[in-house]
């Protein structure tokens, strides 16, 4: 339940931004349900309102994540980004969220 709140509490949530259901048929942004209705977290668009470009990367890579597992993603913290959450980072520095979100992916490595 604690997971659920961070990811709910841990930004600013959007009901229906215009042309949002075309991006998200796109791949360019995704959204959790709550109570029968689609949330898209603000993060995920610029200044303008436009979905970030980086963010369909990340979705890219995150193919077959459950939406609220990508939200969770967003609001950990991840030493890739100094400690600081890919939401954070994502408007200043995109590349890294993508570089954080593939190195997620393949997860620890030895050797």
């Amino acid at each position: 339940m604690k997971a659920v709140e961070a990811v709910l509490n841990g930004t600013h949530w959007l009901t229906s931004p215009p042309l949002v259901q075309s991006w998200q048929t796109e791949g360019r942004v995704f959204a959790i349900e709550r109570a029968g209705q689609n949330l898209y977290p603000r993060y995920i668009f610029d200044e303008l309102g436009n979905p970030i470009a980086e963010v369909a990367e990340v979705l890219k890579v995150f193919e077959g994540y459950r939406p609220f597992r990508i939200a969770s993603w967003f609001e950990s913290a991840n030493s890739l980004l100094r400690g600081r959450r890919p939401r954070e980072v994502l408007a200043t520095n995109a590349a890294a969220v993508v570089d954080a979100a593939k190195d997620h992916v393949v997860g620890p490595v030895h050797g």
